[in-house]
């Protein structure tokens, strides 16, 4: 009773039981609960010590698994060549009007105008691939010019160290790291 309780317990709250082979007779004694199952690689068990029949065995992977997201495609619409989109849709029109289409079924006209439309923006509007970038809410487009630029202070002072580019990176980096918090208390008390 004590242990069906337990166990709906930790599935209310979200947790899975990853030891599933019995360690003693045919009782699982030992428990290893979490809430990220994707984390463990495997779960066996290996011949065990004093009263114990077997000791469970878990490979657990501690670095996450991150989905990256598949570049996409934006069209540009500001170049398109609309002109040449709507001879080519007259044409299209022109040929579906004038031949018999009562042969045809439903899903492949469907299919021809998907096709159709596909190959038109493929040839009359240009696009470009986007990747998602990890942005953080928090910078703006100022703040992200001047990491960079500090970045390629820093480069170039580690390419070629000397006075020059050493100054020139802790000039930039006065821009960019954030104020000491302590510099306004300790003025206030050498004030006192």
């Amino acid at each position: 009773m004590l242990s069906k309780h337990f166990l709906d317990l930790a599935s209310n709250f979200g947790f899975d039981q990853m030891v599933t082979e019995p360690t003693r007779i045919n009782n699982i004694l030992d428990i290893f609960l979490t809430n990220n199952s994707t984390l463990v690689e495997s779960s066996s068990t290996i011949p065990g010590i004093s009263d114990h029949d077997s000791i469970p065995v878990l490979t657990i992977s501690t670095k996450p698994k991150i989905n990256k997201q598949k570049p996409r495609k934006i069209s540009i619409w500001s170049k398109a060549d609309l002109e040449a989109i709507k001879s080519d849709f007259k044409e299209f029109s022109d040929s579906i009007t004038t031949r018999d289409t009562s042969q045809c079924s439903v899903e492949g006209l469907y299919t021809e105008f998907t096709d159709k439309v596909d190959a038109v923006m493929n040839d009359h509007v240009p696009s470009c691939l986007v990747s998602k970038r990890n942005l953080t809410p928090w910078i703006g487009n100022k703040t992200r010019r001047l990491c960079k630029r500090k970045q390629r202070a820093y480069n170039s002072y580690r390419k070629s160290p000397n006075e020059t580019t050493l100054s020139h990176f802790q000039e930039v980096r006065k821009y960019t790291d954030p104020p000491d918090p302590l510099i306004p208390l300790i003025t206030f008390f050498c004030m006192l």
